[in-house]
């Protein structure tokens, strides 16, 4: 069984070696130990391919020259490294500690306390498979990470310390969290989606490392040094020990992470739920401790944020609902990162959040719209099923705890609302549509619909298949039945509008330029547009 160089000097008993000279090239296996006390002329050598060599350099009697020629000879011979103890000859000239460089060759101090009896104990334990020698690397794992826990380093820390057991890069990747947490050397490395470890119920390759499952839906993901680099036994069991260990740790800060969104989201359904001014008292204490304030000015306003299905394969996806979960919980991290101050909690199923300034004057609305695209950008996509929807309450005075309802109950219709006017965006404010809400309320009862039955007659029943005709109407109607705007909202050639135009108005029997017939044709139209399914 061949180990690597830089894998040998990881045993307890070499921890306090020093690497004088070849240190690029520590990834050169180990198959062979020996020992070299005589000094060999010329290129008459036996085999040293990957052997490990443990040398004094007594025999050179501190001549530099000899020393140099030894590192040269073993270098030609293949072999691995060299190690040698430290005090029994003079310390190694730049000229000796040169030609090693030259030479690729590692060579390296081991302290004068280490005799070769406990190298070559271990490491022969190593290369024949001794499960002695693969308990004790277990327990020296062990009594690395217990101290790591000791030190109350938490996941930073632990995977600071796997990083380094390893001498490779690791991360932990959560199926609802993505990247839970990194060593410092995983750098700008990009983190395997949870989709694509669903497979690795145990160590499995995957592009660039490997992950392996921690016994949930959590994987510790190690990169890999480069293109040829595989785990050694060594490696599989210090893996087989930090399982435990990474595993207990994101439980234990995943439950005080959960305990605390619980929290905050029990604390925000009660503040939009209150209807008694002493609760609303009580809970502005309850927010204080939380670190949230209420508004700006004694003024406050909901927003309403969603994460909707765009058709019907975002249903259909595999580990949809997981996806579109994360991504929410990713957009209230991104606004309690850039407004810490300003409640906001999933809510409902998807969030709600009452910014920090809730805007007021001309252009408050469209400073926050331009604001919440921003927040979007930065938010992760859930695939392209679906579209963030946001509708914003408008800005209420603090006094009456039943304000805050209100303009929740804004900020919902005003979500609702958007899906069935796709025109005005996804950032859809109440005051956008209040009218076309007043409408939709109009059009549930009965006398209404049978008004607008008689108003549309032939084209309300034909607006499933031409909805292009609905559609051309109200657009005509809304410009005050412009020609040339309506052909450039629609798309259309002005020739395509007329004979549009031409044909609804011999459908209805109306003049779409009489002024009482226009008005009643724009109301009706209006309710058959919001009538629509959302798509």
């Amino acid at each position: 069984m061949a180990v690597s160089v830089a894998q040998v000097l990881k045993m307890d008993v070499l921890s306090q070696c020093r690497i004088l000279a070849g240190g690029q090239h520590l990834d050169r296996p180990v198959e062979h130990i020996n020992i070299l006390e005589v000094f060999i002329e010329g290129d008459e050598l036996l085999d040293f391919r990957n052997h490990l060599l443990l040398t004094t350099f007594a025999f050179t009697g501190n001549d530099s020259a000899r020393q140099a020629s030894m590192v040269e000879l073993m270098a030609r011979a293949g072999c691995a490294a060299i190690l040698f103890q430290e005090g029994v000859v003079a310390p190694l000239a730049d000229v000796v500690i040169a030609s090693a460089e030259r030479h690729g060759m590692p060579l390296i101090e081991v302290p004068g306390t280490v005799y070769y009896h406990q190298i070559i104990e271990r490491l022969a334990s190593v290369l024949l498979h001794d499960e002695s020698y693969r308990l004790q690397h277990a327990l020296a794992v062990h009594r690395r990470l217990a101290e790591a826990s000791l030190a109350a380093a938490e996941l930073p820390g632990l995977l600071a310390c796997i990083a380094a057991l390893l001498g490779r890069a690791v991360a932990v990747v959560g199926r609802l969290e993505d990247r839970i947490g990194a060593s410092a050397d995983w750098g700008d490395r990009p983190t395997p989606a949870p989709e694509q470890l669903f497979h690795a119920t145990s160590l499995a390759r995957i592009e660039g490392g490997w992950a392996l499952s921690l016994r949930g839906s959590d994987w510790l993901v190690v990169a890999q040094r480069d293109p040829d680099d595989v785990l050694s036994p060594i490696d599989h069991v210090t893996l087989d020990e930090v399982v435990g260990a990474v595993a207990l740790e994101i439980y234990r800060s995943r439950a005080i992470d959960q305990a605390g969104r619980r929290q905050r989201e029990e604390l925000l359904e009660a503040l939009l739920t209150t209807s008694d001014a002493a609760a609303l008292q009580a809970l502005s204490v309850r927010l204080a401790k939380a670190g949230w304030t209420l508004g700006a000015g004694a003024r406050a306003r909901v927003v309403r944020l969603s994460l909707q299905p765009a058709g019907d394969g975002a249903l259909a996806d595999e580990g949809a609902s997981d996806a579109r979960e994360r991504a929410i919980r990713g957009l209230v991290d991104v606004l309690a990162l850039e407004d810490p101050k300003s409640p906001v909690a999933p809510f409902r199923g998807d969030a709600a959040w009452l910014p920090g300034d809730p805007g007021e004057g001309v252009g408050a609305d469209a400073r926050l719209r331009e604001r919440l695209a921003g927040v979007l950008e930065r938010v992760r996509d859930a695939g392209p099923h679906w579209r963030w929807r946001v509708g914003l309450g408008d800005p209420t005075p603090l006094g009456d705890a039943a304000n805050l309802a209100q303009s929740l109950a804004q900020a919902d219709k005003a979500l609702a609302m958007s899906a069935s006017l796709p025109e005005l965006g996804n950032i859809v404010t109440w005051h956008q549509v209040a009218m076309p809400a007043l409408l939709l309320e109009l059009s549930a009862r009965g006398d209404v619909r049978r008004w607008q039955s008689r108003v549309l007659g032939e084209l309300l029943q034909v607006a499933a298949e031409r909805a292009d005709l609905i559609r051309t109407l109200d657009v005509f109607l809304d410009t005050g039945n412009a020609h040339k705007e309506t052909a450039r909202v629609l798309g259309i050639h002005p020739k395509t509008l007329k004979y549009r135009v031409e044909r609804i108005e011999a459908m209805l029997g109306a003049d779409v330029w009489h002024a009482e017939q226009r008005l009643s044709l724009h109301l009706a139209v209006k309710l058959a547009r919001l009538n629509r399914p959302a798509g």
